[in-house]
């Protein structure tokens, strides 16, 4: 006799395992195809990629075609960076590559040689350097302040540029995000400076860490600097102030402080600002000069108010 209760029972199961194996969705898998160039534009051919995810170790390789083509196929959804090891090119990482949705996805990715990088990073600082050279220099021949101040602008804006494709170009080297914050800091623009030198100094903090208030200090005094050359005193010494905040022990910062009370005639808070700076640093003789000088023209402003009277 037939025991049909187990038969129908194990004829459930055998349908009921059936079922989950069709139902279950298939894991998605995505195909990343990407061309990659010189700074030229130049295919690199027949040249390792390697792809990574991001927060995972292991690593994919594949070789480019003739056309510069690579192709890494059954890949899980989530980020991913691309980079070559190529001889004499740099190894930088892409930007971040979303895949998702078992999608095919296609991206262009340039990949320049050391040669050029180091070239495009040189002429960032040289530029820089030049600027405030021009400025001097036309200064000198005795051209007016507003035409030695635009030479040195162009300078600074054609730094910018060229930091800007510094970092388009090398996103995952530390040193163009620096370059680019100089040039901006160079300009004034203190949340691009200080948001560039802080990308810098978390790729290569051995570096770039104690570079982050420099260079946000020296945004804020170039528009201090620029405030006062249009005789915005008030303005000047807001950045000031906000200079002082950023860096309370720095003298230079109580220097700069004098010289724009000074030329706003407030002695009082100018020679505060300059027996502060001389505290903090008194091995400096141009701090001395300067109180000096603000003392004389505190003594000269009393002469007058007396003769006045």
């Amino acid at each position: 006799m037939r025991n049909t209760g187990k038969l129908q029972t194990a004829g459930w199961m055998v349908v009921v395992c059936l079922s989950w194996m069709i139902g279950a969705p298939a894991q998605a898998k995505n195909t990343l195809k990407c061309t990659i160039t010189d700074e030229t534009g130049k295919p690199l051919g027949k040249e390792q990629i390697v792809l990574v995810a991001d927060g995972a170790e292991k690593e994919k390789k594949e070789k480019t075609t003739e056309e510069g083509v690579v192709q890494f196929k059954g890949l899980d959804d989530g980020t991913y960076r691309i980079y070559g090891v190529i001889q004499g090119y740099v190894a930088t990482k892409s930007p971040p590559i979303q895949l998702s949705g078992n999608a095919e996805k296609t991206c262009a990715y340039t990949i320049p040689s050391a040669d050029y990088a180091n070239t495009l990073l040189q002429e960032v600082l040289q530029l820089v350097k030049e600027a405030s050279l021009a400025e001097a220099q036309l200064l000198k021949e005795g051209r007016p302040a507003e035409e030695a101040r635009k030479a040195k602008q162009k300078k600074y804006e054609e730094a910018e540029q060229k930091g800007q494709k510094a970092v388009e170009l090398l996103p995952g080297e530390a040193g163009s995000h620096y370059v680019l914050a100089l040039s901006h800091a160079s300009l004034g623009k203190e949340a691009e400076a200080v948001k560039e030198i802080k990308t810098a100094a978390e790729m290569s903090p051995e570096k770039y860490k104690d570079v982050v208030t420099p260079l946000q200090l020296m945004a804020l005094d170039t528009q201090a600097t620029q405030a006062m050359s249009k005789g915005d005193f008030d303005g000047a010494m807001q950045k000031n102030e906000a200079m002082r905040k950023v860096a309370p022990n720095d003298a230079t910062v109580y220097y700069n402080m004098a010289t724009a009370y000074g030329r706003a005639d407030k002695f009082d808070q100018a020679l505060q600002a300059i027996a502060k700076a001389i505290e903090l640093n008194p091995q400096d003789a141009e701090f001395y000069k300067m109180q000096e000088q603000l003392q004389n023209m505190y003594n000269t402003s009393l002469e007058k108010k007396l003769e006045v009277k």
